[in-house]
């Protein structure tokens, strides 16, 4: 894993616990400034069933009406004017209990995007599990992938 400087929050992600299989179609925001990263992403979680929309602006992410908030914002790590890090801070002083995961693509290839989608499915299951049991609590947590 790569530096984690500018990380505020907790890390509930865990590597190792992937239940794809099990994970539900979601609603993902990609925050990114690169078009290739993101589209090549966004086909492969489209693929994998999920509803996908990309943009480079973090007040977009915000200003999602209530029935169509992301359950799950990935921001790449490497922006061109602000790192991936000061963007997920931003988000979640802007919105504390929005499940979000930085990555990072050193090169962009079906092995490294797998990973991430396995991540992604992995989140968004256990996010799904934890309002099922807790339906009056909102998930604070704060997840980190790379």
């Amino acid at each position: 894993m790569g530096s984690r400087k500018g990380y505020q929050g907790q890390v509930c992600f865990r590597q190792g616990t992937s239940k794809t299989k099990g994970a539900k179609m979601a609603r993902i925001i990609i925050l990114d400034d690169n078009k290739a990263t993101s589209a090549f992403l966004k086909m492969t979680l489209t693929h994998h069933r999920h509803r996908v929309s990309r943009t480079e602006d973090i007040q977009k992410v915000s200003n999602h009406s209530s029935g169509s908030t992301p359950e799950l914002v990935l921001i790449n790590q490497a922006f061109r004017n602000h790192s991936g890090w000061e963007m997920f801070n931003h988000l979640k002083r802007i919105i504390p209990h929005m499940p979000a995961m930085v990555y990072g693509l050193d090169q962009l290839n079906a092995v490294n995007v797998d990973w991430i989608v396995k991540a992604v499915e992995t989140v968004i299951g256990e996010t799904k599990n934890h309002t099922a049991r807790h339906p009056d609590s909102s998930v604070s947590s704060t997840l980190f992938a790379e």
